[in-house]
């Protein structure tokens, strides 16, 4: 069972070794070497470069992706997966049997680059109505498969839709989808979140503008947090403290889910299984569980950040002067 906090996922192009040896500062829960966004004709240029850029993305204590496409799957499988590396992003895949194939080509790699078998995980991200209406069998083809989300400019164009800012298209059907499927999977295997789900609200989801103010971005991971989405891709290390933020309980929330669990458990002291909670409300099981649920998350955040700011300060003394 895999239990982790990736609130903000910073994506750097393999291309540009000024912001990949600079990833590491900006407090990012993961980093991702982007070679799905790279040009073809610049691929055989990024290909190579990934192994030595992987350690580095981990001095911040940040996980390491890379972005590899479904479409060049092998070849990129061959590049990205060696000793360092967390997962990796797919993009698009559309069946289980496409999943498969890259659970058996990162099983290869894994096998021949001296990696622990079994250890990289997979993030897929759907950008066609194929991928989206078979995702129950997508996302459970393969236990590597810890996490999900929507390509939504990939998807829009698969569904020949010329979005606006105004009207999220997807709202009603694709991304509720995407939330029910992956958080009924099993939680014996993934945890109690299920599969988690990767977005930030519309309209950044399509229109992912590496220039929007960090109250902005922290007001749309607020609203995807409410939606059960628990983290985001950042194309701008401008977007990944608004997102950390954004992706965890405030300290509001926790007084309230501890005043709650504090109810719930009085009234369990005197055989009662709904308390009053004040306003009419009362407290019962569901409200206490989902209390749990929200003040471990936050215990796990507080770790996280916790984790990645001594490595920070480690990696910090240890650069050249």
């Amino acid at each position: 069972m895999r239990e982790f906090i990736r609130r903000s996922y910073l994506t750097v192009s393999p291309l540009s070794q000024a912001s990949v040896d600079d990833a590491w500062t900006h407090d990012a829960d993961a980093v991702v070497l982007d070679l799905h966004g790279v040009p073809y004709q610049n691929k055989g240029r990024a290909r190579p470069v990934l192994r030595e850029q992987l350690p580095s993305l981990a001095k911040g204590g940040a996980d390491a992706f890379v972005h590899i496409s479904m479409a060049y799957l092998h070849a990129d499988a061959e590049a990205a997966v060696w000793p360092g590396l967390n997962g990796i992003l797919l993009s698009h895949p559309e069946t289980a049997l496409d999943v498969l194939e890259a659970d058996a080509a990162v099983a290869d790699m894994e096998k021949r680059h001296g990696v622990d078998t079994g250890s990289v995980e997979m993030v897929l991200l759907l950008g066609s109505a194929k991928g989206v209406w078979n995702i129950r069998e997508v996302i459970t083809a393969s236990p590597r498969v810890t996490t999900v989300g929507l390509d939504d400019t990939s998807l829009l164009a698969d569904l020949g839709i010329l979005a606006s800012p105004d009207l999220d298209p997807l709202a009603s059907f694709a991304r509720g989808r995407l939330v029910m499927e992956a958080a009924g999977v099993d939680e014996n295997l993934h945890g109690h979140q299920g599969v988690y789900r990767l977005g930030i609200a519309y309209p950044l989801s399509a229109f992912p503008r590496p220039d929007a103010s960090p109250d902005e971005v922290l007001q749309s991971a607020k609203i995807a947090k409410e939606s059960v989405f628990n983290g985001a891709l950042c194309p701008d290390p401008s977007w990944v403290g608004p997102c950390n933020r954004g992706f965890t309980p405030t300290d509001e929330q926790l007084a309230h889910h501890r005043k709650v669990q504090e109810t719930y458990a009085a009234g369990l002291a005197i055989g009662r299984g709904a308390v009053p909670f004040g306003d009419g409300r009362f407290v019962e099981r569901p409200f206490h569980e989902l209390a749990k649920k929200i003040i471990a998350l936050r215990t796990m955040c507080d770790e996280r950040d916790a984790e990645k700011a001594a490595a920070r300060a480690t990696a910090g003394r240890s650069r050249p002067a």
